[in-house]
């Protein structure tokens, strides 16, 4: 089992001194930034994706990894990551970092439950299309010109 972290970041430095000091770094590969076709083989074939953010605005790299059937683990606080993906389903919200690590070592020793929260990350991530983000601004933008007394187009 391979850990590969795509990306770059100021905590590199650090992750790379980690891993040293624990000796996996013979199973920890860092790829740096990747091109978007290599993003998706990786993401694809990929067992679990890690969303390791404590501030994150929206989950893209979430509905990115569930469109390739790969269920993600975040953290709760980080923001839009709930609206990613669905908790126990598509996904798993940690509380804190302990509860990050265990929840990440079951999903890996469970091959069924993973291979499951996969299929309905990948369900999960079509709903987020532009067709479909449209129609539901429009949606609201009608709601509240109703709310309002005004028509859609009305100033």
């Amino acid at each position: 089992m391979t850990l590969t972290i795509a990306g770059r970041g100021w905590w590199e430095p650090q992750l790379r001194r980690l891993t040293a000091e624990l000796g996996i770094a013979d199973r920890v590969r860092f790829c740096g930034f990747v091109t978007e076709a290599d993003k998706h083989q990786l993401l694809s074939r990929a067992w679990v994706a890690l969303t390791p953010s404590l501030k994150e605005g929206w989950g893209l790299t979430i509905v990115e990894a569930g469109s390739r059937g790969t269920p993600t683990v975040a953290f709760a606080g980080a923001g839009g990551v709930a609206e990613a993906l669905v908790d126990n389903e598509s996904g798993l919200i940690a509380d804190n970092e302990e509860h990050f690590i265990a929840l990440v070592s079951d999903l890996l020793r469970d091959d069924v439950r993973r291979e499951s929260m996969g299929i309905a990350a990948g369900k999960h991530a079509l709903s987020f299309t532009w067709e479909l983000a449209g129609a539901r601004f429009a949606a609201l933008i009608a709601v509240v010109c109703a709310a309002a007394g005004q028509r859609v187009g009305e100033p």
